[in-house]
């Protein structure tokens, strides 16, 4: 097969699709491979920029300046940035700090650290890490092995290539082919590592080798070209040469070429719903979107659309001329956009998130297969929880659902239960949504390249729970939020329960069930629900006839549990929980970077002001006043 060439390499990029986000970051990495981070350099420090200064991290050390000063006096570190390659050499000696061996003040060190543009090669960071600062056996702190990694079943990961790469400043790194990799033990591990993450089919592994062992430095889900004759080896080659093939006959294609015309409608509205700047909110195709559940005069229409406020808000909140800038109106709110970082990618599909709270899987479903999209077709990868001797098979898919009797199939990405479907089996027959399916259905289902489903654990409610209403898993939406940046603070809740309209999830919009929750006690009532143009109050449970007002299980120890994990998440300061009960404690299906504005729930003093405080200083970043002026 012919040689890649770079102009070729470059074109296949991104690799990896949605799951190459694991390695674009050394926080990210960190938080995916858990499990290995014996072979990550330690990290102390990690600092990122929020729209009031800088957020400090450490889960060892005092979480400020003076923190980082008395680490410098104990042991040098190094200052590097979260994407990059540059290491700057930070330590103490004699009364003195040194950078790079050059005499500096503590001043001048704080000025370094919390500085945005990094000192070489107008690096451009808003986080900076420090971490450990290792004695090499090596020529210097820029040689490192890059080990080029490929996995493409998901299941065969194999060292493809080795390079010892040495890095001059200013001038163009040296690559040399590491014809053996003769470190048994490391390779082991990064096989196993590998495996971890069978979403990954090529990328590379950056490793610096300690006068005492290997740590990684960098991983890169794009793996740089190399810079020597040798070139990747002929398994490599073949592989991306295959792959860029497929990408321009793809490009080609009429059906690929309609699939791109929506992506790019999809990525219109979606800037048109989340803008930088304000234009009048009349234009905003959001603002043209509500629940028409009042009938409201047309100025008040007119007044409310004015201000960005959906016309129901109006009685909702009951809002007016004179306390409208008490609320956060609907567009503010899509204005205000996702609140976190660039971390809430964390939060962009099911598998993920799965990855990053493993010290919390008890609260999260078994994750047993994924139907992931790759080179053109559907392709089956077994997950975490998934049976040892269970293979990535429809064969072992069907026996699964016969061991358990009744698995989940959701899409990786998407709320609202959109796609969800109750896959289950009895009486020697399978059933999707309680409605009969031939295994020929379920394929065809799984094998559409346009759906990508996680099948995952069933989630059997608390009898509690179900006795109100079983036909779908009901949960309740509880907003978090940190307005310092550190303290987690349950915001509001509301439970949520499906209706016989909603199918298999409870999906408000959808037809089910809003009941206001107590969020210090866990005692919820006051159900409302859409019916028709209007909402109507219901008592009693539409279907089953059971009253909707009680009390959820176990409720302070769900508090606990939930400020638990939003704050073993110390780079994210805003999410939606859902949670649903078992007789077993929580299970999330569900953790949303940016919750919906409730639709007939109400935010609570607390939230509001959490939102509005990010509003206004959002709008003072951008240039807008507090207060604007409307028609």
């Amino acid at each position: 097969m012919e040689r890649i060439t770079l102009e070729q390499y470059e074109y296949l990029l991104p690799m990896n699709e949605k799951y190459g986000k694991w390695l674009d970051d050394k926080i990210t990495a960190r938080k995916i491979y858990q499990p290995f981070k014996h072979l990550f350099e330690t990290l102390h420090y990690h600092l990122y920029k929020r729209e009031d200064g800088w957020r400090v991290i450490s889960k060892k050390y005092e979480e400020n300046f003076e923190g980082m000063l008395k680490l410098i006096k104990e042991k040098p570190v190094l200052l590097t940035g979260n994407t990059t390659k540059e290491r700057v050499k930070i330590f103490y000696s004699k009364n003195q700090f040194y950078l790079n061996n050059e005499a500096k003040t503590s001043d001048e060190i704080k000025k370094i650290i919390f500085r945005e543009d990094m000192m070489t090669n107008n690096w451009q960071t808003d986080v900076n890490l420090l971490v450990e600062y290792l004695e090499l056996d090596a020529l210097g702190e820029n040689e490192v092995y890059r080990v080029y990694v490929l996995n493409t079943e998901g299941d065969n990961p194999k060292i493809a290539n080795v390079f010892s790469v040495y890095e001059l400043l200013d001038k163009m790194p040296t690559w040399k082919k590491e014809t053996k990799f003769q470190f048994d033990e490391l390779e082991k591990e990064i096989i196993s590592l590998s495996k971890y993450t069978p979403q990954l089919e090529f990328f590379s592994i950056d490793i610096i080798k300690t006068a005492e062992d290997f740590k990684i430095v960098r991983m890169n889900s794009n793996p740089e070209f190399p810079l020597c004759n040798e070139g990747f080896c002929s398994e490599i080659n073949d592989y991306l040469y295959a792959r860029f093939l497929d990408k321009k006959n793809n490009y080609s294609n009429p059906e690929y070429e309609l699939k791109q015309q929506k992506k790019e409608e999809r990525r219109k509205d979606v800037e048109a719903r989340y803008p930088r700047g304000y234009y009048p909110f009349r234009t905003s195709p959001l603002i043209l979107e509500y629940i028409p559940n009042f009938d409201l005069p047309i100025e008040k229409e007119s007044w409310a659309r004015d201000r960005g406020f959906l016309p129901n808000r109006i009685v909702q909140y009951g809002i007016n001329e004179s306390n409208q800038f008490d609320f956060i109106s609907d567009f503010e709110y899509s204005y205000l956009g996702h609140v976190n970082n660039k971390y809430r990618k964390w939060f962009e599909d099911k598998v993920t998130i799965k990855y990053i709270l493993r010290d919390f899987n008890e609260c999260l479903p078994a994750y047993y297969y994924l139907i992931s999209f790759k080179n053109e077709k559907n392709r089956i990868i077994r997950l975490m929880d998934c049976p040892v001797d269970y293979k990535s098979s429809y064969e072992d898919i069907f026996r699964l659902v016969r061991e358990k009797g009744v698995l989940a199939l959701k899409p990786d990405e998407g709320t609202h239960g959109a796609g969800f479907f109750r896959f289950s089996y009895q009486d020697e027959k399978y059933y999707l949504n309680k409605k009969e399916a031939t295994e020929k259905d379920i394929i065809t289902l799984l094998d559409d390249i346009n759906n990508q489903y996680l099948i995952t654990e069933f989630i059997v409610q608390h009898p509690d729970i179900s006795r109100i209403y079983s036909g779908s898993v009901n949960t309740a939406r509880m907003t978090v939020f940190k307005k310092d940046g550190k303290k987690a603070q349950i915001g509001n809740g509301y439970m949520r329960f499906g209706t016989k309209v909603t199918g298999g999830v409870d999906n408000i919009g959808a037809g089910g069930i809003s009941v206001d929750l107590d969020i210090e006690t866990g005692y919820f009532c006051n159900a409302i629900r859409v019916k028709d143009t209007t909402t109507e109050s219901c008592s009693k449970h539409p279907d089953t006839g059971v009253t909707l007002e009680g009390n959820l299980p176990e409720w302070n120890a769900v508090r606990k549990k939930i400020l638990e994990i939003a704050e073993s998440l110390p780079e994210i300061e805003y999410m939606g929980f859902d949670v649903s009960f078992t007789e077993n404690g929580i299970k999330l299906p569900e953790i949303n970077r940016l919750p919906d504005y409730p639709k007939l729930n109400k935010l609570t003093p607390a939230t509001l002001d959490y939102l509005l405080h990010k509003l206004r200083k959002k709008k003072l970043k951008y240039g807008y006043p507090e207060k604007l002026e409307f028609y």
